[in-house]
Order: structure tokens, then C-alpha cells, then sequence
């Protein structure tokens, strides 16, 4: 057991390198990474066009994530209604939108940051309309995402915690059952291993691209800090979690 753990740790070691050296690579057939034309051509139009970016954005998943929202708690509340041994499946399926209601908001979300943090000093519109449409998007995400944990807890009584405070993950965690304590540890647990598998990826990556293209190292730095408190927050929890 140890012996194929040890294995695919180094597997995917040699993929996550592999992945990196090739994108590296690729920038290194480019005489220059700031000519090519594809990327000056989406540099120039995230500079020019700010305001409508953000409105695509929304488009994209704000308004997905409000029809999923109010689609999956008319499904869920009725599942809750009529108990879920008696409620049909497309029932079951629909009141599933509101889990990926919450998806839709949390990449909005980190998409919206991304957006602002790289454009903010950039872009050639006006600074206070896209941080309205910034704070605006912000503001809406998280009223309905809050909205959402409120509506369960509403109808499950079990479920503690407020999502306003931070020990809200906490008392929600420790107000579950067995099983649903036990899926939330299995996607943790396989999260963790996909995002310290692409952060692997990127610290390779960076590094490379300080090498050849001499990027600075801020960035390496940035992966790698990211890599160093997954181990150690992992390694953390392992040991005094019972």
C-alpha cells in the first residue's frame, strides 16, 4: 500500500512536471509572448472593454446561478414536504440545482476577484463604475449563497451555525450525521489531491517561465506558498481531527 502511494505520488510528480515543462516550452517557440497576436489581441480587449466583461460575466453565471437557485428550492422544499422516500426522482434531481447554484456563485466569485485584481489599474474606463460592478456582483453572490445555507437550515433543524460568522463552517460540519460528515471528508479529501496536483503543475510551470522569460519571482513564490499551506494545513487536520 505504501509502495503505490509512493508510486502515484511520483506519477503524478513526472505528469505535473511533464505539463509544465510543455507549456513552457510552447512560450519558449515564441519569439516574444507579449507579440503573440492572440495574446494582445485578448490583453487589448480586457483593457478596452471592461465594463462588458463584467456584464458576460454575469450573464454567464450570475443569472445561471439565480435560475438554478430559485429552481432547486422550489424542488427542495417540496422533497422536504413530502419526505424523500416518497418524492420522485426528477424531484430529487431538481432540488440537486441549488449544490450547483452554490458552484455557479463560487466561481463567479473568484472570477469577479480575478477580473477586478488584474484590470483595476489597467483598464481605460472609468474606476468607479468597475468597482460598482464589482462590489455589486460581490454583494449578490454571497446574499445568495447565504440565502441558500438559511433555506436548508430552515427545513433540516439540525443544522447549526451562522453563515455570517466565522465558525460557521465549524458548528455546520459538527451538526451533521455520520454519513453526511463522511461524503463531505471524501470531497474534501479528493479536492485536496486535485488542487495540490495543479498547484504542482503551476509551481513548475512559474518556475520555468522565470528561467526563460525571467518573470520575476513573485510568482513562484505565490505557488509555492499556496503548496506550502496545503501540506501543512493538511498534515495539520490529519493529526487532531478525530
Amino acid at each position: 500500500m505504501i509502495m503505490k502511494t509512493k508510486f502515484r505520488m511520483l506519477t503524478k510528480f513526472i505528469v505535473s512536471m511533464a505539463v509544465g515543462l510543455i507549456l513552457a516550452l510552447f512560450l519558449l517557440t515564441q519569439n516574444d509572448i507579449r507579440n503573440m497576436g492572440f495574446i494582445k489581441g485578448l490583453e487589448d480587449f480586457l483593457i478596452t472593454q471592461t465594463t462588458l466583461i463584467y456584464l458576460i460575466s454575469a450573464l454567464v453565471l450570475l443569472v445561471p446561478a439565480t435560475i438554478l437557485y430559485y429552481s432547486g428550492k422550489r424542488s427542495y422544499l417540496e422533497l422536504m414536504s413530502s419526505g424523500q422516500d416518497n418524492a420522485n426522482n426528477d424531484v430529487k434531481r431538481k432540488a440537486g440545482y441549488l449544490d450547483l447554484s452554490m458552484t455557479f456563485l463560487g466561481v463567479y466569485a473568484t472570477v469577479n476577484f480575478m477580473q477586478y485584481g488584474m484590470l483595476y489599474n489597467k483598464t481605460i474606463e472609468n474606476p468607479t463604475t468597475t468597482l460598482i460592478l464589482f462590489m455589486l456582483g460581490i454583494f449578490y453572490s454571497t446574499f445568495l449563497q447565504v440565502s441558500t445555507v438559511k433555506l436548508v437550515q430552515q427545513q433540516d433543524d439540525r443544522l447549526k451555525g451562522d453563515p455570517n460568522k466565522t465558525s460557521f463552517n465549524k458548528e455546520f460540519l459538527d451538526s451533521m450525521d455520520e454519513a453526511e460528515q463522511l461524503k463531505a471528508f471524501k470531497s474534501g479529501y479528493r479536492a485536496f489531491q486535485m488542487t495540490k496536483s495543479i498547484t504542482l503543475m503551476i509551481v513548475i510551470f512559474t518556475i520555468f517561465m522565470n528561467i526563460l522569460f525571467e518573470t520575476g519571482g513573485f510568482a513562484v513564490f505565490i505557488s509555492c506558498l499556496f503548496m506550502l499551506i496545503q501540506t501543512v494545513s493538511f498534515s495539520y487536520y490529519e493529526k487532531n481531527t478525530i
